[in-house]
């Protein structure tokens, strides 16, 4: 089932249509002009004058709040998160934009932090109905179907005609086996929005599994009239005619499928089913590999093209040695006990600690790491990223340790030598710390990050024997040329570099430059400010001298 999400024109009104004049350049003046670009949908253009805004007004919260919306219109969840996060800093009171907030974790597919926000909303606002219903949504998707369903009916009830509420119903009754209920709401929901594609492609889901087939392909051909741009809706009314043994008509909304959702691996997974079906083994073992080839961790790809090439009718296709790869694959991914299960579960675990690590959950990550390379002692990746962990909670020893290991199961492994040697700098082990530097590019001549440490390495060292400002401004201005002039570390590097030639005027425009990286000068903001003000001192940046060597 599909989320449906009920955006509600809440926090911006349509501004009255400016007149022909100078152009805006206050804040109220740029979220007035662009409130009517923004309900025109402009949004590429509200944005620009909402940015315009921010660097007008960086403590503005309705800047910030107004850019996060049209970035959410505009389908940028990510961005829009982003913004809207900000705007709550400044204005944490403010129910619109955590309402807002809500909708983009529920579209980024983080619906325990749609629900806190939501909940809050409710709590400022406790009559709000589009609050409750996509709470309603989140609980679904959390399969808390419980709260979800006592959420819908709390929008009923403030609401009695709200179709998407009724359709929240019959969904929650279908995730839960119940389609006899389902379809009662659906028919409800169906009667008060019959333009409503959505709703006839769940009862016409809900239809199919009670066996109702002819009623199911009747709903999901007024689900694609409706709409005719939806692969899903090809897709499941495919499944609905393989059932009937309507063969090339299936076929035919598959391509369908695919046509609209080039880059969708489980269309090219369930157009094989069809081929398969049809005895066209060549053109099923095709889309198979183009599902791997788009999701290389697609389990059911690996599992259906192993099932293929172990049972194909024609010889010619069967391939027992690549089936049992694949097969051995697919119980990778879904952790099935087999001759490979204990590397499975290792990178299971290993996975899991990838995500804890990168919402910065270092503990967890550290629990999960530990048990991966208890299970895979052999495996370079688990120790590096345990390394990475370590240095992050500054635990030198450590990180250096897995960083070693590491090496030593791959000498190759360009990235633990880049960043054992950036362990060893932060310890202020300046002579190791070159040599990893130095073995990192003679493995990749091209890594930037390695170039740009090095180069503030021999721009900053506190043993002046290692201090180097020509190989400084070599290193550092080969990083920035490879990033564009984006990088904050290499940016950082170059400034440093030009500091200690006596450059002091490059060295603090380029400083400036940081902040253009935003993510990197928000996490090292301290010392990106320090750094400046040396250079206005015309001061270089000396780093203290190693207190220990590692």
């Amino acid at each position: 089932m599909r989320i449906r999400i009920a955006i509600a024109v809440w926090l911006f009104a349509v501004a009255p249509p400016a007149t022909a004049g100078p152009e805006p350049d206050t804040v109220h003046e740029l979220l007035e002009r662009d409130s009517e670009s923004f309900a025109n949908g402009k949004y590429e253009d509200a944005i620009r004058d909402y940015t315009r805004a921010i660097k007008l007004d960086p403590g503005s919260a309705a800047a910030y709040s107004a850019r996060g919306t049209a970035h959410q219109a505009n389908g940028n969840h990510a961005a829009a998160l982003s913004d809207l996060t900000e705007a709550l800093k400044r204005d944490p009171n403010n129910a619109a934009t955590r309402y807002y907030r809500g909708l983009a974790y529920v579209h980024l597919g983080w619906p325990d932090k749609a629900i806190t926000d939501f909940t809050e909303v409710i709590e400022l606002t406790p009559d709000y109905a589009p609050a409750f219903y996509n709470r309603g949504l989140a609980f679904e998707h959390a399969k808390q179907f419980d709260k979800a369903l006592a959420d819908y009916n709390e929008v009923l009830r403030l609401d009695p005609k709200h179709a998407n509420a009724l359709m929240g119903r019959g969904t929650v009754h279908a995730a839960t086996g119940q389609f006899d209920k389902a379809v009662i709401y659906y028919n409800e929901s169906a009667r008060l929005d019959p333009n409503q594609s959505l709703v006839f492609f769940n009862r016409g889901f809900a239809l199919f599994h009670q066996g109702k087939r002819d009623a199911a392909l009747a709903d999901l051909n007024e689900a694609i009239r409706l709409d005719p741009e939806d692969a899903e809706y090809f897709l499941f009314r495919s499944t609905c005619r393989m059932a009937r043994s309507e063969l090339d008509d299936a076929l035919k909304d598959a391509d369908q499928a695919v046509r609209l959702a080039p880059r969708n691996p489980d269309a090219f997974v369930h157009r094989s089913a069809v081929h398969f079906a049809r005895a066209a083994w060549g053109a099923a073992l095709k889309d198979l590999s183009e599902a791997i080839r788009l999701d290389p961790n697609h389990r059911s790809a690996f599992s259906s093209r192993a099932r293929v090439l172990a049972s194909c009718p024609d010889a010619s296709y069967r391939n027992p040695i690549q089936a049992i790869k694949d097969a051995e694959r697919a119980g990778e991914l879904t952790g099935r006990k087999n001759s490979d299960a204990t590397e499975a579960r290792a990178a299971l675990l290993f996975e899991r600690g990838a995500r804890w690590h990168a919402q910065g959950e270092l503990d967890k990550a550290l629990t999960d790491y530990d048990a991966a390379a208890r299970l895979d002692p052999n495996n370079a990746r688990i120790f590096y990223a345990r390394g990475s962990v370590h240095l992050a909670m500054r635990d030198y020893d450590r990180a250096i340790k897995d960083l070693t290991e590491s090496i030593r199961l791959d000498p190759t492994f360009v990235w633990a030598f880049n960043d054992r040697g950036a362990v060893r700098f932060a310890a202020g082990a300046w002579g190791a710390a070159l040599g990893d530097f130095d073995e990192a590019l003679r493995l990749d001549p091209k890594h930037t990050t390695a170039l740009a440490n090095r180069g503030l390495l021999r721009a900053a060292a506190g043993d002046a024997a290692l201090r180097d400002a020509t190989k400084a401004l070599e290193d550092a201005k080969a990083a920035c040329e490879a990033t564009h002039w984006r990088s904050g570390l290499a940016l950082e590097a170059y400034a440093a570099a030009c500091a200690e030639a006596g450059s002091f005027e490059y060295a603090i425009r380029t400083q400036k430059m940081v902040q253009l990286d935003t993510e990197y000068a928000k996490a090292h903001d301290l010392t990106v400010h320090e750094r400046l003000k040396l250079y206005e001192r015309k001061m270089p940046l000396w780093l203290e001298p190693p207190r220990a060597s590692k």
